[in-house]
């Protein structure tokens, strides 16, 4: 799996165990290259743990350790700071694209690594 850098994350690491939760998103984009491009610049303010390509391409950002920022301010189940518990997983295209049977499979799957190493008991 192609693995990246981002500035857009907490100083703070955290252990797998404090992971609960998995936020699914899209980026609005179809270009992977282009998502890849903005979690990687400063003034983008977010990343991603994963960005899964079109074809199905899963690309890396910092491993599940790190607190990236992909879900804002947040709260879940009265919990505030979903970043700090979560990993997120970015799906490329939008509403009018949809996304394709390659993106469900690489998700379905790197969610299943990702409930076997972490906590993830929800996913949103």
């Amino acid at each position: 799996m192609p693995f990246y850098s981002t500035p857009n994350k907490s100083k703070r690491s955290r252990n797998l165990h404090d992971i609960t939760l998995a936020v699914i998103h899209y980026t609005g984009a179809l270009s992977e290259e282009g998502t890849l491009d903005w979690f990687s610049r400063a003034e983008a303010k977010v990343s991603s743990q994963y960005v899964i390509a079109r074809g199905g391409i899963t690309h890396e950002f910092e491993g599940p350790e790190r607190i990236l920022w992909h879900a804002g301010k947040s709260i879940w189940n009265a919990r505030e700071h979903c970043n700090g518990y979560s990993l997120g997983y970015e799906l490329c295209g939008d509403l009018h694209s949809g996304f394709t049977e390659n993106q469900y499979a690489a998700l379905i799957g790197q969610l299943q690594i990702d409930i076997e190493r972490t906590k993830i008991d929800a996913i949103v």
